[in-house]
């Protein structure tokens, strides 16, 4: 209940133009899914059930690029070496991402724009995610990451057809209730009607 208050909050502080969507959560898990767009753009983001006080995992925020999906990850496979950057410099250490980094007053959109940022110095140092390092690891991590986003819509598909399903029963459960109050005032007719006619009788 946390979460999702603290999420709503977001929504209302949110910029102009910014759209966050939360899902429904249909399945036993300790993950709260929702999504974050702005000009087409969209980041998808599996928060802990400690959000706000935990903030995401770079493994569970994927974005789409040029029809293919990638995960967070995969950015800062491209901007940064492990074990030879200095963590002054290292923006794999200065992401909100990395756990000693996030604080509760912190939000999605602070996530969001980073990840933006960072898309954009990687293209201005002529690169692009997903063209560097092992091949077979960005694979696994392109999978994971379209594996992410179609629970997601999946997730949120359910959610849509239980509405849906929830408001023809309501539907059903109305007309049932009006049908039901209609025969009773019939039947209140017929009695007064009847009771009329035996009491002219009797006079």
């Amino acid at each position: 209940m946390a979460l999702l208050k603290r999420l709503e909050g977001e929504i209302r502080k949110l910029p102009l133009g910014y759209d966050l969507v939360i899902f429904e959560q249909l399945y036993s898990t300790d993950l709260r899914s929702c999504k974050l767009t702005f000009n087409s753009f969209t980041v998808h983001f599996e928060l802990p059930k400690e959000y706000p006080f935990k903030g995401p995992f770079r493994r569970d925020i994927t974005f789409a690029l040029q029809g293919k999906m990638f995960s967070y990850d995969d950015v800062f496979r491209e901007l940064c070496t492990p074990g030879t950057c200095e963590q002054a410099s290292c923006l794999s250490c200065r992401s909100l991402t990395c756990p000693e980094n996030w604080i509760p007053t912190k939000t999605l959109f602070d996530v969001f724009n980073e990840i933006v940022e960072n898309i954009q110095r990687l293209e201005a140092d002529g690169g692009a995610v997903g063209t560097g390092g092992d091949k077979a690891q960005q694979d696994a991590d392109a999978a994971l990451a379209l594996q992410l986003y179609y629970d997601t819509e999946a997730r949120q598909q359910q959610k849509e057809a239980d509405a849906a399903l929830a408001q023809q029963q309501k539907d059903v459960d109305t007309a049932l209730a009006l049908q039901q109050y209609y025969d009773v005032e019939a039947l209140q007719q017929q009695y007064d009607a009847e009771f009329a006619l035996n009491l002219s009788k009797k006079s």
